[in-house]
């Protein structure tokens, strides 16, 4: 029972992969992208996941969940 953690910064995007007693096994970090669409984003969260995984040494298929954190305002628009 393996889990994903999403750090969506402004300049970074870190990720680790963590297993139910939350001791962490792989990570990756790499830049958050400035330029392009959303899907550039999404795909370096993405690529970073998968590279995470690889450096835990586990398979892609022991996730089985994917948490995101990121900082922004929300408003009350309703």
């Amino acid at each position: 029972m393996l889990r994903a953690g999403v750090d969506l910064g402004g300049t970074k995007i870190q990720v680790a992969i963590v297993d139910k007693l939350n001791r962490v096994l792989g990570t990756d970090r790499r830049p958050t992208p400035t330029v392009g669409t959303p899907d550039g984003v999404t795909d370096t969260i993405a690529s970073s996941v998968k590279a995470a995984v690889v450096n835990a040494g586990v398979d892609l298929e022991d996730l089985v969940g994917v948490g995101v954190q990121l900082v922004g305002l929300v408003t009350d628009t309703v």
